[in-house]
């Protein structure tokens, strides 16, 4: 199964996360963890294609910016 709105949803709030992290910075330095979970695989292949242009990466998972990890 593959859901866009639901795909653009979750970008939608990884893009949201990202600049309020960006100046909310933890207080110990390190950067912020998130997981995402989908139980269809279609919908992961269309994810991980959204996050890799995100995070400009080729990477399979593990996706990481200056805030996030």
């Amino acid at each position: 199964n593959l859901n866009e709105k639901e795909i653009d949803a979750i970008m939608l709030e990884l893009k949201q996360f990202n600049d309020y992290v960006k100046t909310n910075l933890k207080k110990d330095g390190s950067k912020y963890s998130i997981a995402i979970l989908s139980f269809y695989n279609r919908q992961i292949v269309k994810l991980r294609k959204e996050l890799q242009k995100y995070f400009k990466s080729r990477a399979n998972f593990n996706y990481h910016n200056n805030c996030i990890n």
